[in-house]
């Protein structure tokens, strides 16, 4: 049985959910384009792109992953708050995370 450090080898993907996904290869490319509404109020489009596969040759045979989601934040006196509804090819369903004050 393989050994394998989860937590360590996770790579975060929009619109796809924690674990949601497990592959030997995978190269991401992310961007983000931000606007800023009003002074505390900003609008997010997120992107990544991947290509995903359990072979060494994974970048010109394997899978194609895609993702993008939609973030509205707010910088509030007790820290960012953050909704995000995202989708991706994997998971069809879109899922929303909501963060509230800073990461410690």
């Amino acid at each position: 049985m393989e050994q394998t450090d989860y937590l360590n080898a996770q790579v975060p993907f929009i619109g796809l959910r924690r674990m949601e996904m497990m592959t030997r290869n995978v190269a991401v490319g992310e961007m983000d384009f931000r606007f800023r509404f009003w002074e505390n109020i900003y609008l997010t489009l997120n992107t990544n792109l991947g290509f995903y596969g359990d072979d060494n040759d994974f970048l010109s045979k394997g899978d194609v992953l895609a993702g993008g989601g939609v973030t509205a934040s707010y910088d509030s006196m007790v820290g960012p708050v953050e909704l995000m509804i995202s989708s991706s090819n994997i998971s069809k369903e879109p899922s929303v995370f909501l963060s509230l004050g800073y990461w410690f």
